[in-house]
């Protein structure tokens, strides 16, 4: 089913035209919002990680439109709730809570587009934040670290769920001394003790 309001004739070829492309796809999902959610339910789906995981991914995958567009200066129609949901999804008190991490886990997997996101956009993201919302986000995504632990030990080749663990460690202590530009990453890690700084 192809949702009326993206254009199928949008060539791509300038920044304009992505930008509205990504917005019309974010779009198309704002009707499958309820409000103070942490997850997105697009209806019936045949994962084998369970409903609660799987809409939690949903939600996460927006993401990867939503952050090229705040790191180039524009907010997207629902930013309100795409904040809203990652509190809620981090706040272990919260009905929403996306939930600790165990062997294997696909949000080990969902995880890197945080880290993206506070790579590229942090200026936009984190003064929306107050000091323990920062707080548990990051206790949240250091999970990944046991995660990445339990992976490794397990019998079978771990290399999709460690590249996006890889890409999960950009969230780390972004820098000040670059102009906010940089942040610490797998192979420049945080000094202990140090979470996410605006």
């Amino acid at each position: 089913m192809q949702p009326e309001n993206i254009t199928l004739t949008n060539l791509l070829q300038q920044r304009s035209d992505l930008a509205k492309w990504v917005n019309e796809i974010l779009d198309a999902v704002t009707p499958f919002f309820k409000k103070e959610a942490s997850r997105v339910d697009l209806a019936n789906f045949t994962t084998h990680y369970g409903h609660a995981v799987a809409n939690m991914e949903a939600f996460s995958r927006l993401l990867w439109g939503v952050t090229p567009l705040l790191a180039g200066g524009q907010e997207p129609a629902q930013f309100s709730f795409y904040l809203q949901a990652i509190k809620n999804g981090t706040n272990p008190a919260h009905a929403g809570y996306w939930g600790d991490i165990g062997d294997d886990d696909q949000r080990v997997v969902e995880m890197a587009v945080y880290g993206l996101l506070l790579a590229l956009a942090h200026r936009t993201l984190l003064p929306h934040f107050s000091e323990q919302e920062k707080t548990r986000l990051w206790q949240w995504l250091k999970q990944s670290e046991t995660g990445r632990g339990l992976v490794q030990r397990r019998s079978g080749p771990p290399t999709r769920l460690l590249h996006f663990d890889g890409l999960s460690f950009l969230r780390f202590d972004l820098r000040h001394a670059d102009g906010g530009r940089g942040c610490r990453t797998l192979h420049d890690p945080a000094p202990a003790g140090r979470g996410i700084r605006q």
